[in-house]
């Protein structure tokens, strides 16, 4: 029964006490007196309000409050089961969210990766504690399975045996259905080559075949469930470049979904990804970790939100399309997908508090909303309801963030809706409304380095005509893309100063004279005059950062936005991805200081790759 049908019920039953009550009292002409009958009567009215308050606080109380949830798993009858790190407590709710119960706080500490076993027992890697705890669904503790350092994981076979991811201790545990060790799995052999598990995080069996996130050595390894004690284990591997496996689970599909850098990805046993999920229209998503249920669809606990997000087996998101008819700048058609059968509302405006609704109630899960008679060349924002699934399907609010963000973002996802959407209307036929920003692109081919504290001189790095060549092609991309997402209101004209000489990376810092020099020349010898300019980009410096229209480049006539990008000792792969990256913050930042209402950067959540990922809004 959801929380919906119990609200209906409880206020079903209070209307029939209420109607005992009404029907079955006492004939007028049988009571003592008027007094006595007013008395009745005040009895009915506030045993009826008792009811009702009853009803209503039990719908509230009926929805589970998750608190930093981090492992999650589905049982056989449908309910989640999830870890809290917040209450240091198990939670297991329905589908709807209702909570059933909660337990284990008086022993959890910290408790991550949870599963059931074929008894129908939960265990939970207990971290603190070193330890796999084992439950009763009715929340008694049986016993422990103990001796381990920081377990992060624990999966159990059909039979009776558990695999726990003993992280600190870098190897599998495997204990019996009572909690004794058996054996445990430190090495194994990868086509023909043995090596030493490291820091395992998740571990997850699918039939006889075990999955393993070996997230010290960057890879995912499968084998087949092993029973006894080895010197080591036959294994396969699936080693992504810079991968960082976490949480694992191996569907029926074959794919391998595991929680891998800020987002769920999923790969086949060669190795390729075949989807990347990381519930883009939250903005905010910190994935704990992740499990399957009958249907396939993936399950990952987001530890900033306080929910549980439901993704299907492709990893789909689900997003708003915005559709903009030149013909007609004064309608604009929002279309998207929902995972699940409701309502369509779409709230809407020309402030950010969206003080406009419409709303669909028959539900469904193609959606399509169009707006008319908008003003031009004007700034709107929306936000669309429940385009995802999530459990519970609202969270707590926040007083501690900023107002703005609190409109923006999150008490707005905290009511079912996406973040924050916008577009700007196309001007009068015939009119311009664009600026063009020209823009300094300076890039060092030739940087040195000192000695390093061991007294080797690192290599220097060496950009050649092909990385200038992909440089250029970066940066036309990202011009284009600016174009276009600002609706055709921001134009960037690059102006590319090269420079062949060699230069000491400590003469390339921020603000710098020896930088200021080459710009300023750069942009004489091409007959153009610094003071035309807005900004500065440094590309092929070491290091990556923006200053956020800082202050004086160099003496009180210039005053230029600038940003810096490059890459380590002798690093050239990919590092033209960090220019667009940098200049990114910069543009976004001045966009927010210029007080211009029109332009249209979409508030696109976007990661940097690895461990230096950032997940914020274009405009934050």
């Amino acid at each position: 029964m959801t929380y919906h049908s119990y609200c209906e019920r409880m206020v079903l039953t209070a209307a029939v006490m209420s109607t005992f009550y009404c029907t079955n009292r006492t004939p007028l002409h049988e009571v003592e007196g008027v007094a006595n009958m007013a008395k009745k009567k005040l009895f009915m009215i506030v045993f009826s309000i008792v009811i009702l308050t009853a009803a209503v606080s039990a719908v509230y109380a009926a929805q589970a409050e998750l608190k930093t949830p981090v492992g999650v798993w589905v049982s056989k009858p449908g309910n989640i089961v999830v870890t809290c790190h917040g209450t240091n407590s198990i939670v297991i709710m329905t589908r709807n969210g209702e909570l059933k119960t909660e337990f284990g706080s008086d022993r959890l500490v910290n408790p991550t990766g949870v599963t059931m076993d074929a008894k129908g027992r939960i265990l939970t890697a207990n971290s603190g504690k070193g330890e796999i705890a084992i439950y009763e669904p009715s929340g008694k503790f049986i016993t422990a399975c103990t001796g381990l350092n920081n377990p992060q994981a624990v999966a159990a076979s059909t039979d009776g045996l558990i695999y726990a991811a003993d992280t600190g201790g870098n190897r599998i545990a495997v204990f019996d259905t009572n909690g004794t060790l058996k054996f445990t799995i430190e090495q194994v052999n990868v086509d023909g080559k043995t090596s030493k598990i490291a820091a395992p995080h998740g571990v997850f069996i699918t039939g006889k075949t075990l999955v393993i996130s070996d997230t010290g050595n960057k890879r995912v390894l499968i084998m087949q469930c092993p029973t006894t004690q080895s010197d080591a284990y036959k294994a396969s591997a699936v080693a992504v470049h810079n991968m960082d496996p976490r949480s694992i689970a191996m569907g029926k599909n074959g794919v391998i979904y595991v929680v891998d850098r800020g987002y769920v990805r999923g790969y086949t046993k060669e190795g390729k990804q075949v989807g990347a999920y990381r519930a883009i229209t939250t903005l905010w998503f910190d994935p704990g970790c992740l499990t399957l249920d009958n249907e396939g669809n993936i399950l990952v606990a987001d530890k900033t939100s306080w929910r549980i997000f439901v993704a299907d087996s492709k990893l789909s998101e689900f997003k708003p399309n915005l559709k903009l008819d030149p013909n007609d700048p004064t309608t604009a058609v929002i279309e998207w997908t929902s995972r699940l059968p409701v309502p369509t509302i779409l709230r809407w405006g020309t402030d950010e508090t969206c003080p406009n609704t419409i709303k669909d109630d028959k539900p469904k899960t193609k959606h399509k909303v169009t707006l008319t008679g908008l003003k031009q060349s004007t700034r709107y924002y929306y936000h669309v309801y429940a385009p995802i699934e999530v459990i519970p399907p609202t969270c707590r609010k926040r007083s501690d963030l900023a107002l703005i963000v609190q409109n923006k973002n999150w008490n707005v996802m905290a009511d079912g809706y996406t973040s924050e959407y916008a577009f700007a209307t196309l001007p009068e036929k015939g009119k311009t409304d664009w600026a063009l920003a020209p823009t300094v692109v300076v890039l060092y081919k030739h940087v040195t380095f000192p000695p390093g504290a061991d007294g080797k001189k690192p290599e220097d790095r060496i950009l050649d005509d092909d990385d200038v060549a992909m440089a250029k092609s970066e940066m036309e991309t990202y011009r284009v893309w600016a174009w276009r997402h600002s609706h055709c209101k921001i134009n960037f004209d690059w102006t590319w100063v090269i420079v062949d000489e060699p230069r000491p990376s400590d003469q390339l810092g921020d603000l710098t004279e020896t930088v200021f020099n080459d710009i300023k020349k750069g942009v004489e010898a091409q007959g153009r005059d610094l003071h035309e300019y807005w900004y500065v980009t440094v590309l092929g410096v070491h290091g990556w950062y923006a200053n956020y229209l800082a202050g004086k480049v160099h003496e009180p006539d210039y005053e230029l936005g600038s940003c810096y990008t490059g890459f380590g000792h002798g690093q050239k792969p990919g590092w033209w991805w960090f220019p667009t990256h940098e200049h990114g913050h910069l543009v976004h930042s001045w966009l927010m200081c210029s007080g211009v209402p029109n332009f249209a950067y979409p508030d696109a959540p976007w990661t940097l790759p690895g461990k230096f990922g950032e997940n914020f809004s274009f405009l934050a």
